[in-house]
């Protein structure tokens, strides 16, 4: 039978390997997802900040469906990650990849056109 000091031991190790492979996937999950964010370069009350918003604004409201919008302002304006938007909504964190892809692109052809 193990000492009372070496089964804390080999618990404590054990733990500690545990802790570390926690810390270990969340640090892969969020390198694997794309940090979208950006700081306007205008102070918040300036003329030119209300135009950006009032322009980011209409463009969501008329090229991106409700679930693009939902997805790209909770990444963006709300820096949430994928995993919890995923979580939000019931579905896995590939398939907001997928919705964030789509309204990209669908912006970035609508702002090019």
């Amino acid at each position: 039978m193990m000492s009372t000091a070496t089964l804390y031991d080999t618990c404590r190790a054990e733990l500690k390997r545990i802790a570390w492979r926690l810390q270990y996937g969340a640090r892969k999950q969020r390198s694997r997802e794309v940090h979208i964010s950006f700081e306007m370069p205008y102070p918040e009350n300036s003329f030119s900040h209300i135009e950006s918003v009032i322009y980011i604004n209409q463009l969501f409201d008329n090229t991106l469906c409700e679930t693009e919008k939902y997805v790209l302002k909770k990444l963006i304006f709300e820096d949430r990650t994928e995993k919890e938007i995923a979580a939000e909504l019931n579905m896995s964190q590939q398939g907001v990849n997928k919705w964030k892809r789509k309204a990209m692109q669908k912006l970035s052809r609508t702002m090019s056109s």
